[in-house]
């Protein structure tokens, strides 16, 4: 661990312990947001796109988008070498598996990310494709 980092070591292992229940509720509430700015995006598209999209279209282009902003805005981020380094070092093992507990759920957004973009451009394509009125 950098000298400069090791002013942040927490001394207590409850201290340390509360500082991962901060990281874990800071994640989850993260996560809320993406999960509600997602839900606003996607109707807004779908809406923007002026063509009636059935609800199963619907929740796949939800699913996409969602999974893009996990992506985006928490997993790239958690899988930073640097960042595991740095957090490695201030909190003990039993303390990294609660986070990485925590965060198992949102790992299924590592897939590659470009298959993301793909599938959502095909699903955008698909829903412009489709006129008005037009079910699947």
């Amino acid at each position: 661990m950098p000298e400069a980092w090791s002013r942040w070591r927490i001394a207590s292992s409850a201290e340390r312990d509360a500082a991962v229940d901060d990281l874990i509720a800071l994640v989850v509430g993260v996560d809320g947001l993406l999960q509600a700015q997602a839900k606003a995006d996607v109707a807004y598209f779908i809406n923007v796109t002026g063509n009636a999209i059935d609800a199963v279209r619907a929740a796949e282009i939800d699913a996409t988008v969602l999974k893009a902003y996990r992506w985006q805005y928490i997993v790239s981020g958690v899988m930073e070498p640097r960042f595991q380094k740095v957090l490695g070092g201030l909190i003990n093992d039993a303390q990294m598996q609660r986070i990485q507990g925590a965060l198992a759920p949102l790992l299924y957004a590592i897939a590659n990310v470009c298959c993301f973009i793909v599938n959502l451009c095909a699903l955008a394509l698909a829903s412009m494709q489709q006129s008005p009125g037009q079910g699947t």
